[in-house]
């Protein structure tokens, strides 16, 4: 398939999909970064609220994850599930270190 082809494919596919749609989805992708960036700032300046939210936000990906290994086990699913647990335990047990504390 030529490079024009390609392009025109692409182009229609895009079309077709709905500007709406590949806005709103735009959208997602930035609050979803600009999410990420602030609870790296706010961990990186030792900031509670920081740790709170990446406990939070970690721990909204395990349903996901679930079910992804529902629908078919493999070890870069199984990975990232054990990964994230990891690091949502983590942050939960700092959480509860300093507050036990207090």
């Amino acid at each position: 398939m030529s490079r024009d082809k390609k392009g025109m494919v692409l182009s229609g596919a895009l079309k077709n999909h709905g500007r709406k749609r590949v806005r709103r989805t735009q959208i997602g992708k930035d609050v979803t970064a600009s999410l990420r960036f602030i609870e790296a700032l706010g961990l990186w300046f030792h900031r509670v609220w920081a740790e709170w939210l990446a406990a939070l936000s970690g721990g909204v990906y395990v349903p996901f994850e679930i079910y992804e290994l529902a629908k078919g086990v493999t070890v870069l699913k199984v990975a990232t599930m054990v990964i994230n647990l990891i690091i949502v335990a983590y942050m939960s047990r700092v959480l509860f270190v300093r507050y036990r504390r207090v």
